[in-house]
């Protein structure tokens, strides 16, 4: 009313009176939606009518400036929308009281650190991560000359960095900002022993990440020390375990090492502790909820429980329906106005995707992918914004690009290489320029890419360059002795054995058996595949007895490989293949009685799976 008068100045002081009301109560937990709404009203209000005033100043040429004022409010604001994920808002605030900052405090004040901070939290979330990086990098260097580089919230910072250099696939780089967070913590920490839970719940979400990079790169062990300190600290410092949202995230973590462990069971009860967490806090139909369904759906695939995993997944879509209905769109379940709903949605119906690709339901797979890319579709066509830089942001998504790539795998295992090369073309054009060349993810594309080139001779040349960029990444990023390293190699002896380059060959094959053999086991599928590879290199080179040995021990390993998982080893081809060249090695150093047995067993098994005029 004040303001409907023109009296401004009494208007600015009953916003900013209800300002200090509404923060008070949701300090005290007295908020939802609404109040953060009407919150969010009230300091667009203060903003208005402050810089009004600021323009009635100029227009009096009166020297006392109170821009200054400003900025603080502003910088609330843009903490308000990144809350509310409204990012771009969020984003236009902090830029906005950075220019007042600079102006008045000058570029090298703390608070100026402390915009760019958040400033590079609204990039992180909205996937621009380079942007995030670069405003990051100035907040550590302004936080390191105002406070040093000891200080705890210099930490804060490094472990954003490390967040920011885990995304796009800087591994190394994340552990090194990981560490030199956690030693600051941990330095903290000992010389005030009467330092508050909060110290070491922030010590705690740095160790999680340590961890998190761990499992990454295949070292378990290592990641399920982290994770178990993590729950440790979290479940004595951090109040009651039941009501603790991150002992649930923690469960989660500890629940995927077990799974990259195949300890599927015990990847199950913490998946359970978690979804028994998160219904306690957020009530069945949270999409929090629908998450931990989606890894228990999961697990239960892995462990074949269709059933299980099926009714997991349906009821994961059950949740999702009820957000879509909230939001009332046009094409039912697929499309949802909200993009954060878009994007979780999307990821429920992307995983049920690939149940049914791990089935074998192929043409199920390819309708749900498609279903998934739809809603992507739609997040980049409207969803919250019209910035050029939003839509920029959400046709860069990471997840959309994932379902192009798995898209591309079904195609690829349906023969349709066509398709299947569209689909990772697609997936490239996304994580290039979002991840980078060197990311993990764009290079798992391009190493798909390099096995449908390797099936024409035509096109050996350039799957040959597609392995040897993937080898690169692969061995900088994950170690050499990686067995996605290990895949790589493999592939990379097979097309150079075929270009009878053996000696290199060789070496790529010896390679990939010692990493196969130390990180899955001597008994392995990939190790009789890549001993049968063996096998053909030393007879190509005439060392028949190391041939012999390697096709001995690949034939007694797919014989087993196959025998466990229920498939019938009596006419399989890579059995028939692997006696077809143990008898042609056993005959060429004489050992004509095991090459007759060997032929007619390879016979045998060809007439029975490819019919007699073969």
């Amino acid at each position: 009313i004040y303001c409907l008068l023109d009296k401004h100045r009494e208007g600015l002081d009953h916003y900013e009176e209800a300002v200090r009301i509404k923060e008070m109560a949701m300090t005290r937990g007295v908020s939802n939606n609404g109040s953060m709404e009407k919150l969010i009203s009230c300091l667009q209000e203060v903003i208005r009518l402050q810089k009004m005033s600021l323009s009635e100043e100029d227009e009096g040429n009166d020297e006392t400036n109170n821009e200054e004022q400003l900025a603080p409010v502003l910088f609330k604001l843009g903490n308000l929308f990144a809350k509310t994920r409204n990012y771009d808002n969020a984003i236009r605030h902090y830029n906005e009281t950075l220019q007042i900052q600079k102006r008045h405090l000058g570029e090298h004040h703390l608070d100026v650190g402390n915009t760019l901070h958040n400033l590079g939290n609204a990039y992180y979330q909205k996937q621009d991560y380079d942007k995030a990086l670069a405003s990051y990098q100035q907040s550590l260097t302004l936080s390191e000359y105002n406070l040093g580089p000891d200080q705890e919230e210099v930490a804060e910072t490094r472990n954003c960095i490390g967040n920011v250099q885990k995304q796009l696939g800087n591994y190394d780089d994340a552990m090194e900002c990981y560490q030199e967070a956690l030693r600051v913590r941990r330095e903290a920490l000992a010389a005030n022993s009467n330092s508050s839970h909060k110290n070491d719940l922030a010590m705690a979400t740095v160790l999680h990440n340590v961890a998190t990079v761990h499992d990454i790169k295949g070292e378990y062990d290592d990641a399920m020390t982290c994770f178990r300190e993590v729950l440790r600290i979290r479940k004595t410092k951090g109040g009651d375990s039941s009501e603790n949202i991150e002992i649930a995230n923690t469960l989660h973590g500890i629940a995927n090492v077990h799974v990259h462990k195949s300890e599927f069971h015990k990847a199950m009860n913490c998946f359970h502790e978690s979804l028994r967490i998160r219904k306690l806090l957020f009530g069945k139909d949270d999409l929090h909820v629908a998450h931990t369904l989606l890894n228990i759906g999961a697990v239960y695939d892995s462990m074949n429980d269709d059933a299980k995993a099926m009714e997991c997944y349906e009821e994961t879509l059950r949740i999702y329906r009820l957000f879509e209905e909230e939001e009332d769109g046009e094409d039912g379940l697929w499309l949802m106005g909200d993009g954060q709903h878009h994007g979780n949605l999307a990821r429920a119906i992307h995983n049920i995707g690939l149940i049914y690709d791990q089935r074998g339901r192929y043409k199920d797979a390819i309708q749900f992918f498609e279903d998934a890319l739809k809603v992507y579709t739609n997040m980049n066509r409207g969803g919250g914004g019209s910035s050029s830089e939003q839509d920029s942001s959400q046709s860069k998504n990471v997840d959309e690009a994932n379902t192009f790539h798995n898209l591309g795998c079904v195609y690829d295992k349906m023969s349709d290489y066509e398709s299947a090369m569209q689909s990772y073309h697609q997936a490239l054009s996304i994580y290039k320029p979002t991840l980078g060349p060197n990311h993990i993810k764009t290079v798992s594309t391009i190493h798909n890419m390099g096995m449908i080139l390797a099936r024409n001779k035509e096109t050996h040349e350039q799957a040959l360059k597609c392995f040897h960029n993937v080898l690169t990444v692969r061995s900088d990023k994950l170690g050499e002795g990686h067995e996605d390293v290990a895949e790589t190699r493999c592939c990379i002896a097979k097309l150079l054995n075929e270009r009878n380059e053996l000696e290199e060959s060789l070496d790529h094959f010896k390679s990939a058996l010692r990493c196969q053999t130390k990180n899955i086991g001597k008994d392995s599928a990939v190790v009789g595949n890549t001993l049968f590879g063996l096998g053909i290199v030393h007879s190509k080179r005439n060392e028949l007895g190391e041939s012999l040995n390697c096709l001995r021990e690949s034939l007694r390993i797919r014989q087993l490989t196959l025998d466990a998982g229920g498939e019938a080893s009596a006419a399989h081809d890579d059995i028939a293949e692997t006696h077809y060249c143990l008898g042609c090695v056993c005959e060429e150093i004489g050992e004509h009685e095991e090459a007759m047995q060997n032929l007619t067993k390879a016979l045998t098994m060809k007439t029975l799976l490819k019919g007699k005029d073969h």
